[in-house]
């Protein structure tokens, strides 16, 4: 029925999974530049009629409108803490529900908190559609193009540029970068987001990355222009785990909840 009514009032255009941020299965269905999508009910959820990621004056009327909707988030009440430790452990496991904001918003904290040493924040996810979904949200948030400061990585497709500083990718390209650069120079702070699914992938790269701090942390790392390599922040995010469980993941300085 949303289809045939929307046939009506013109040129409809289906976009692919990979283009919804809210639901993997919720459609959206755009009509007469004025996006349709559904929630988990079924309903309608009307967008915005008149936003254009290439325009910059679009992009800045999206981002004021999303700033209420990130200071509402559970994870805002506690930014002032994760901070603080952040910036006092090299490698921190955070538990928070999901819906918390903790996958869109955390790595935009450390990217303005500057904890990355000039470099990258990474985010990994179990999915493709994840990735590109979160990617395309967070520069929303962030009002600029997808590629510049915001991009992703997944398999035969990158979006970024030498300007990119928050960096949403699969977990096997992150692998896939630590075997052409086995100390990961370009990233300052990498973040293991929906650790609790236990993956794989994931047990490597949590292994990858604890030999890779340590090699890091002993200052003796270089990266290929020749300049020492920042110590390597980690973040492992993890949804539905116990602390105990999720302790297992990796040794951490300090667990916030």
């Amino acid at each position: 029925p949303l289809e045939k009514r929307a046939l009506k009032f013109g040129k409809v255009a289906f976009r692919g999974a990979a283009d919804t941020s809210l639901n993997d299965r919720a459609p959206s269905i755009w009509v007469r530049n004025k996006r349709i999508g559904r929630d988990r009910m079924g309903r309608e959820m009307p967008g915005d009629e008149h936003y254009d990621p290439y325009d910059p004056d679009s992009r800045l009327r999206r981002k004021r409108k999303l700033e209420g909707e990130r200071k509402s988030l559970p994870i805002a009440l506690s930014r002032d803490r994760l901070m603080q430790e952040l910036e006092a452990r090299e490698t921190v496991i955070i538990v928070g529900e999901t819906g918390s904001g903790k996958t869109t918003q955390i790595p935009q904290y450390v990217h303005e908190a500057g904890l990355a040493s000039g470099g990258m924040v990474a985010c990994t996810q179990p999915r493709r559609v994840a990735a590109v979904s979160v990617a395309r949200r967070v520069a929303e948030e962030t009002g600029t193009a997808l590629g510049d400061l915001v991009g992703y990585a997944i398999r035969f497709e990158e979006v970024s540029s030498e300007g990119t500083k928050i960096k949403f990718l699969t977990d096997g390209m992150l692998l896939r970068e630590a075997m052409t650069d086995p100390l990961l120079s370009r990233y300052g702070v990498v973040m293991i987001d929906e650790a609790h699914e236990r993956t794989l992938q994931t047990d490597f790269l949590l292994g990858t990355l604890k030999g890779i701090q340590a090699r890091r942390r002993e200052r003796k790392a270089t990266k290929p222009d020749g300049s020492l390599c920042p110590p390597l922040r980690i973040v492992v995010m993890s949804a539905t785990r116990s602390e105990e469980h999720t302790s297992e993941l990796q040794s951490p300085d300090h667990l916030v909840c």
